[in-house]
């Protein structure tokens, strides 16, 4: 058999919850669930674990397979569905990740982290898998959750980086679906109305100081679950925690107007959003950070303009109620 040494086809991944816990769904062939279809940005590997066992005569047994899991990482631009109040194609993929979905008919669907998981209304499911569709070939994982990362830069286009940990599934021969793609065009970062706000220092509140850059993580913590009982000797991943950070690029100003060294020495809680993405309903976003805590300010050069890189950490308080204390939000309208 001729083995298709360059990959020219298509991609497709899905993210699919489980109807019962840990247990794989495998693509039901009508094209849901699908967001992304294009080579670039989509990797799969697994950890085929092995062991070298020591015998009483001090000679080496022979290798055995140990547990067995997979992580599955894609990209996909942040575009809405061209209406209003319907979930963008990747929304799937953002509740695994540990996150709600609330959908505010003909006006807004919104993300926020959820230590809740069971697949009721707007929860995230109880787990999920994640297959990859390349050139007849499907690869998965089974009982699996993600972490999303957000990238935006002037220069480009706001990005979702998705990776999925779970249980590896052998892999089977698929093909690729038909579905009907999204086709609407991501909308360019920039044009917004960005804010950022530590309190009463600054003139004003919504100073946006040349932003040119912003990121952010919600840094799960995935921890892989074993159990004898499982072929691969594990059963599939949890969300064990999150550490969300993130960042922005900011031109330097007056200490009067902007001074994040003050507020990084002071410990002061200040707010982000990055305002509106986009002018068209359905096709429009604003990320927002409601409470995070700067971290080591840095300086750097930028042809000649002095920039300051702000890290940061969201946190949620303990006395905080769940749906409260929100860590950052992803709003589509």
């Amino acid at each position: 058999m001729a083995q298709q040494q360059i990959y020219i086809g298509k991609t497709q991944v899905h993210v699919i919850e489980e109807t019962a816990q840990d247990a794989h769904e495998a693509p039901a062939g009508t094209g849901a669930n699908i967001f992304a279809a294009s080579n670039v940005g989509v990797s799969f590997d697994s950890s085929n674990h092995e062991q070298n066992v020591i015998r009483a005569d001090f000679l080496p047994m022979d290798d055995v397979p140990g547990i067995v899991s997979g992580s599955i990482t894609f990209e996909v631009p942040i575009a809405g569905s061209g209406a209003a109040g319907t979930a963008p194609d990747f929304g799937e993929a953002v509740k695994g990740c540990g996150c709600r979905e609330i959908v505010v008919v003909s006006t807004s669907v919104e993300y926020v982290p959820s230590s809740i998981f069971t697949g009721a209304t707007d929860l995230p499911g109880p787990s999920y898998s994640c297959s990859v569709l390349r050139n007849g070939v499907r690869h998965a994982i089974k009982g699996g959750f993600g972490n999303v990362a957000v990238a935006g830069d002037i220069e480009g286009i706001g990005m979702l980086r998705f990776t999925y940990t779970g249980a590896y599934v052998a892999f089977a021969d698929d093909a690729l679906e038909g579905p009907t793609y999204q086709a609407t065009v991501p909308p360019a970062f920039r044009g917004s109305a960005a804010e950022i706000n530590f309190g009463s220092a600054y003139p004003g509140v919504g100073e946006t100081f040349g932003l040119t850059k912003f990121d952010f993580d919600l840094g799960n913590n995935l921890g892989v679950g074993r159990d004898f009982n499982e072929t691969g000797g594990v059963y599939g991943a949890r969300i064990l925690g999150r550490n969300p950070s993130g960042s922005f690029n900011a031109e330097q100003t007056l200490a009067a107007q902007f001074n994040p060294f003050a507020d990084w020495r002071a410990g002061t809680p200040g707010t982000f959003s990055t305002g509106v993405i986009g002018g068209t309903a359905g096709n429009k976003y604003q990320i927002d950070v409601p409470r995070m805590q700067l971290r080591t300010p840095e300086v750097s050069d930028d042809n000649g303009i002095a920039r300051v890189s702000c890290p940061f950490s969201a946190r949620a308080l303990p006395t905080d109620a769940e749906g409260t204390g929100v860590l950052f939000s992803l709003i589509f309208t």
